[in-house]
């Protein structure tokens, strides 16, 4: 990189406030194109201040782009570094700003959906309904803090780590060890689902049985081997439908059924 360099950290800060207009402009021919080279305005008429200049690099980035915005700060970082580099006169062409975006593209929507979307999201989620369904306020407060710290996070450390990477950052990817953090996210995912089963899920039989003069409650008795016995069994059911292959619909209305016909013949409540 050149000794001097252009983009600062004011131009990287305006940078990351304008891309999360990413989605603001969405187009089904170039999906986020729009709010991409709006994104880069600035930073782009910094870079090149011939007008000829400029409007060749806002033409370059408005092709096709379409990634998960939390993880495509990464991209925006390492295209800010290109262009820096394009504009220091090296010979950085179109061909290959574009290509680093198509390649990019794919794998961190990929990341993004996973980690961000798949789990951060559920996460914070299951959490805020939590308290939400006691009747705090507190609920969707602490859904807007947790996810938003990861989103905002990621944006903000992808978008300068990526910068002072640039083109690097292509080859680094196996040194961020983005396997094991996916990995890692998916496996407190379950146990923060596995532990709100109990708590979302809530049903019990009055099923019970009279022996002489004592009666024999059958929820007390599975309660004593395995406490919301019913719903996990009802959970469990569910996830094996999904993976013989039964449709979301299908199975909503087999459990409508099962609450129609258990409730009538009085066999959970």
């Amino acid at each position: 990189m050149a000794e001097k360099e252009l983009v600062t950290k004011n131009d990287l800060r305006s940078l990351f406030f304008r891309y999360f207009a990413l989605q603001s402009a969405f187009s089904f021919e170039r999906m986020q194109a729009l709010g991409w080279a709006w994104s880069f305005m600035p930073l782009l008429q910094k870079l090149y201040p011939k007008k000829e200049e400029f409007v060749a690099a806002l033409k370059r980035h408005l092709t096709f782009f379409n990634t998960e915005p939390a993880m495509g700060s990464f991209i925006a970082g390492t295209v800010a570094s290109l262009e820096e580099r394009r504009a220091q006169g090296e010979e950085v062409s179109d061909e290959a700003i574009n290509g680093v975006k198509a390649s990019l593209m794919g794998p961190f929507a990929g990341i993004g959906d996973s980690l961000v979307q798949g789990t951060a999201r559920f996460i914070a989620a299951g959490i805020g309904i939590s308290f939400a369904q006691q009747g705090s306020i507190v609920g969707p407060i602490i859904f807007f803090l947790l996810y938003n710290a990861v989103n905002m996070g990621i944006r903000w450390y992808g978008l300068h780590y990526s910068y002072r990477m640039g083109s690097k950052l292509l080859g680094d990817l196996g040194a961020l060890q983005f396997q094991r953090i996916l990995e890692g996210g998916a496996i407190v995912a379950l146990m923060v689902v596995g532990a709100l089963v109990g708590k979302w899920l809530s049903f019990t039989t009055p099923i019970a049985y009279t022996l002489g003069e004592s009666t024999l409650k059958l929820q007390d008795t599975l309660d004593k081997i395995l406490p919301k016995m019913l719903p996990l069994a009802m959970t469990l059911l569910v996830v094996w439908l999904l993976r013989k292959g039964w449709s979301p619909l299908k199975i909503m209305l087999l459990l409508v059924v099962i609450g129609l016909v258990a409730g009538y013949f009085k066999i959970l409540a």
